[in-house]
């Protein structure tokens, strides 16, 4: 399946699409679990192969995917990839003046936003990875236990290199074994914040979460100004000073 990446696909986007081939329609979990691709990096990927045409999403009471027919839509990928070259080729005396004009300096997006539990899922996993600091949560719900536990060691591995890990629990939380088992490994308070969650990276970044009934789905923001994650760090520690331990 190496040819696959010569379509510009990464070794993830193979394997869900090779996934989707063998099994035909699959929801996001069932994706994972088939192609070996990490549940919070199935969405993205699997969202880049819709936008590539080579795989149709099936909503439904569980969004399922679907991959297209080979033989009709990688053909048309060609197609457009060699559409798009043909009109960069059209640039090239737009980019020989650009030599010398000034420097190019790269600005990163300051805002992100997405929909749904993966996107915001997968934030957490990343992040807690390259946390070096401080790692803070609040508004957390224990709902799927099985990757509440997952998270849990990776807090707990963050936290033995050095991160101050913290984390507010929405009041009423009733999952007491899970609860009793994070608060032997990090530190736990009880807030009130039921409808958002907010997490905070080095006082670098940040993601607020809204689980509003009235959006179709969470709406996850993820902020890179430092300004803005550096007054969400204040926030998160005056939260941490009212709140309440079990």
């Amino acid at each position: 399946m190496e040819d696959l990446r010569k379509l510009g696909l990464n070794r993830y986007e193979v394997r869900i699409f090779v996934a989707l081939l063998q099994h035909g329609m699959l929801p996001a979990r069932r994706i994972a679990e088939l192609s070996g691709v990490p549940v919070t990096a199935v969405y993205p990927n699997v969202q880049h192969l819709v936008g590539q045409g080579l795989v149709q999403v099936l909503d439904g009471k569980i969004r399922e995917y679907e991959a297209l027919r080979p033989s009709v839509c990688i053909p048309a990928l060609i197609e457009r990839r060699q559409r798009e070259l043909a009109s960069v080729r059209e640039y090239v005396n737009e980019l020989e003046n650009m030599i010398g004009s000034k420097q190019i300096e790269k600005v990163p997006d300051a805002l992100h936003v997405s929909f749904g539990l993966l996107p915001s899922q997968q934030f957490v996993h990343d992040s807690i990875d390259y946390a070096r600091k401080s790692f803070y949560v609040m508004g957390w719900r224990f709902r799927k236990v099985k990757d509440k536990y997952v998270l849990l060691r990776k807090l707990i591995a963050a936290k033995e290199r050095g991160v101050d890990v913290r984390i507010i629990l929405a009041s009423g939380e009733k999952d007491s074994q899970l609860v009793s088992a994070y608060e032997k490994q990090v530190p736990v308070r009880f807030s009130a914040s039921d409808n958002f969650s907010v997490t905070v990276v080095d006082g670098k970044e940040c993601k607020i979460t809204l689980k509003s009934k009235k959006l179709p789905d969470r709406l996850n923001v993820v902020f890179r100004d430092q300004d803005l994650a550096k007054a969400m760090h204040e926030y998160f520690l005056t939260v941490w000073e009212k709140a309440r331990a079990q």
